[in-house]
């Protein structure tokens, strides 16, 4: 089966692609270019933070921390391309709960770790967490 067709000139005027895809449920089937039409256009919008909260601490950040906030058709996405992080949820406030939990994680997984045991990339990366981060803390 051709996944691509092309209408000519004679039929419609205008070429017109079909597109085939598989569905959850296994089935080759063609994809129907209206549905775009009632999906919500993504929107992106970037924040600075003073500070990332988890259920057990609380980052206090010396410099302002820019995040990108994508809304999808269902999902929210975080993500900060310094740290090369990002959480997602189905709300802004869950995404951001996922971004801070993944930020927290991943600096306690750097800092705990032995140094002769982190890559160069690694430690690049845990001298910039310590270079944002000004206090840490418990809740």
């Amino acid at each position: 089966m051709n996944n691509f067709e092309f209408a000519t000139e004679a039929n419609r005027g205008y070429e017109r692609e079909k597109i085939h895809y598989v569905n959850s449920a296994g089935y080759f089937k063609e994809f129907d270019p209206t549905i775009i039409r009632k999906i919500d256009r993504p929107f992106c919008q970037d924040v600075y933070i003073n500070e990332i909260e988890n259920d057990n601490y609380i980052f206090k950040l010396r410099n302002p921390l820019k995040l990108t906030i994508e809304k999808g058709i269902e999902m929210f996405t975080i993500y900060n391309d310094e740290f090369d992080l990002s959480g997602i949820g189905f709300s802004r406030e869950e995404a951001f709960e996922d971004f801070s939990d993944f930020f927290v994680h991943d600096y306690f997984s750097f800092s705990n770790s032995p140094v002769e045991e982190l890559s160069v990339e690694s430690l690049q990366l845990l001298e910039q967490y310590k270079l944002i981060i000004e206090e840490i803390l418990d809740e």
